[in-house]
């Protein structure tokens, strides 16, 4: 293939090739599952760059001495970069990487404010390695900040050695390898600022999106390395595209497209909170928390009670605080995903109120500058549910006074969609329970003969043993959507009815959860295996749902667009589920999820749902 060939707008773009038709068919998927097969641009690259080549020890070699040469620190004997027998972990302190990739005033003084900016996220003394072709702008930056660094013994510059036709062949060939060199150092940067070409685009493609800290140098102010952006980049595009908004190419699984104000609200918070990790002075917040002296339900029941005080902090303008210590730290299993929820309270932040009692108006305590939500007032039927409060007057005063279905699914306030963008506003998911959820499929048995075998996932929560045969009518029919031999696993707390559905059908899988004692260590094993068997239902290719809120939680994060789900005992037809999926309003309390389907179906709901509270409300004034 000649060069010509490869790079122009006359050729094919690599994102072409990987959604084009011969790809899908190659894959034998459609485009809803280039995600999850590793097609998307970023994730293809880095797989084809690895497969294809390793750095050559020269170009290591090379790199290390620009580290050096440049000026970055090094570990020393007292830093906390040395393990147990005192061999350094890594030679040099974590650094910022840099690319300047325009010569020009604005991008000079964004590289300077990127430097600034990311120092705070590894410590305030970070140092940066820039890389830029233009010798005399990284002595003018680093003049402007010492702690920017470059290779000093850089003397060829290379913006003109292209045009200088008595450079010798020589001095292109140490240009060439330099410029691999410092690429690499990018590579192995802790956090890294991108330009807007395509030698930048490597570092990150190489690097690959996930579980990085990356961000655009003109973007700097939107800094979020706890959720980095998705970034697609081709030759002679006019700058990257975040394809977390391209919603009709990818789909991306799990990835929230967060609706308006959902957005509005993340700046909003992160504004409150300052760079040292400390609430801002007399900023109003709310705290809702969960410590050992209360009785806080399973996931199901706090992260709907998390989520409620999310959109009650959101419509009263308070930064939202969680203090879950029981019976582990949140933040052990569900890190911080786009919001701060995680930095310390004020220490006089004692007051509690039933700021969730339907008997009170959400904008009871909008004097008070900040609060805490005792857990006693986030269940039950005597507190506002999520739904009433999407629906009333404090959440659409917010985003604008208007009503009705249509409305609301605009913005994004349908419970499921409203719960499954609350959540990974939130969250993201800590690589120990990962790690577990992958160990539990494993020792199930799922994974036995393909890596990256699709499966179906069953929730079983009936009291019943009679009623056990739901599972098994569940797997058959889900069997049709995908190919007959397709395993299931299983969730229940009942080793009994896993024992059977195993024994009945061996394409049922389970895992063989120990039987811990009431010590508090295994409480807490048994409360991160609970998150990472809601996480493996969360990925499941099928979802069969029971009548529970931990079941529900599945469905509510995995999200409602393009996937396949039924409820066990009512809907449970995969071919179905899958071309018409079923829209599921579930809170704690609910005897069964509504089926929210028709216009007529969630009036009906609703209609009924309202009577209940009404009966239970009155006797509860009344006594």
């Amino acid at each position: 293939i000649g060069h010509a060939q490869v790079i122009g707008d006359e050729n094919y773009r690599l994102s072409e090739i990987l959604r084009s038709p011969s790809m899908e068919s190659h894959l034998k998927v459609n485009r809803w599952f280039r995600f999850k097969k590793g097609m998307i641009l970023p994730y293809a690259f880095r797989t084809a760059f690895w497969t294809l080549f390793k750095f050559d020890d020269e170009i290591i070699n090379k790199a290390e001495k620009m580290k050096a040469e440049s000026g970055l620190k090094r570990n020393g004997e007292d830093d906390d970069y040395y393990n147990d027998q005192n061999v350094a972990i890594s030679e040099f302190q974590d650094y910022n990487g840099l690319h300047l990739g325009h010569l020009n005033s604005k991008e000079k003084q964004a590289i300077v404010d990127c430097s600034k900016n990311m120092s705070y996220y590894l410590d305030f003394n970070a140092s940066a390695y820039l890389v830029s072709d233009h010798l005399d702008a990284k002595k003018s930056l680093h003049n402007t900040n010492p702690f920017i660094q470059f290779y000093k013994n850089d003397m060829i510059d290379s913006s003109t050695m292209n045009n200088d036709s008595t450079t010798s062949l020589r001095n292109q060939r140490i240009s060439y390898i330099d410029s691999m060199a410092e690429m690499k150092v990018l590579l192995d940067s802790e956090c890294l600022a991108l330009s807007n070409n395509m030698y930048s685009m490597l570092a990150y493609y190489i690097r690959g999106p996930e579980n990085e800290c990356h961000v655009l140098v003109d973007e700097c102010e939107y800094w979020d390395f706890a959720n980095p952006l998705i970034l697609s980049y081709e030759p002679g595009d006019y700058k990257p595209k975040n394809m977390m908004k391209i919603e009709q190419r990818s789909q991306l699984d799990n990835i929230t497209q967060f609706p308006r104000m959902m957005r509005k609200y993340i700046k909003f918070h992160n504004k409150g909170i300052n760079f040292g990790g400390r609430l801002k002075d007399n900023v109003p917040y709310l705290v809702y928390q969960c410590t050992d002296d209360m009785v806080c339900g399973d996931w199901g029941e706090r992260l709907m009670g998390m989520v409620k005080a999310l959109f009650l902090a959101m419509c009263t303008g308070r930064v939202l605080l969680i203090d879950s210590t029981s019976p582990v730290p949140l933040d052990t299993v569900l890190n911080p995903g786009f919001i701060a929820w995680n930095v310390a309270p004020p220490e006089n932040a004692t007051e509690i109120f039933d700021a969730l009692n339907a008997d009170f108006s959400i904008s009871e305590y909008n004097n008070t500058l900040g609060y805490r939500i005792g857990h006693a007032q986030v269940i039950g039927d005597e507190n506002y549910r999520l739904s009433e409060i999407l629906e009333g007057s404090c959440v659409l005063n917010h985003i604008g006074e208007q009503k009705g279905f249509g409305y609301m699914k605009k913005k994004g306030l349908l419970l499921p969609n409203a719960f499954h963008s609350a959540f990974w506003a939130l969250f993201k998911i800590d690589e120990k329970v990962l790690y577990r959820a992958e160990k539990m499929q494993i020792e199930s048995g799922l994974n036995e003969n393909d890596e990256e075998l699709e499966y179906y996932g069953i929730h079983y929560d009936r009291r019943s043993f009679k009623e056990r045969e739901t599972i098994l009518d569940c797997h058959e029919n889900m069997q049709y959507y995908m190919r007959f031999n397709a395993s299931t696993y299983l969730v229940s707390d009942s080793a009994k009815v896993k024992k059977w559905a195993h024994k009945q059908n061996p394409s049922i899988h389970y895992h063989e959860t120990s039987k811990y004692s009431v010590s508090l260590r295994n409480q807490r094993i048994s409360f991160i295996e609970s998150l990472a068997e809601m996480w493996i239902l969360v990925n499941s290719e099928c979802l069969s749902l029971s009548n529970t809120m931990y079941s529900m939680m599945a469905y509510y994060i995995r999200g409602t667009k393009n996937t396949c789900h039924a409820l066990g005992e009512v809907t449970c037809s995969a071919h179905r589920s899958k071309k018409y999926p079923r829209l599921l309003l579930y809170e704690p309390g609910d005897e069964q999820p509504c089926l929210g389907t028709s216009k007529y179906q969630r009036k009906k709901c609703k209609q009924e749902l309202d009577e209940k509270l009404r009966i239970f409300r009155s006797k509860k004034k009344g006594s």
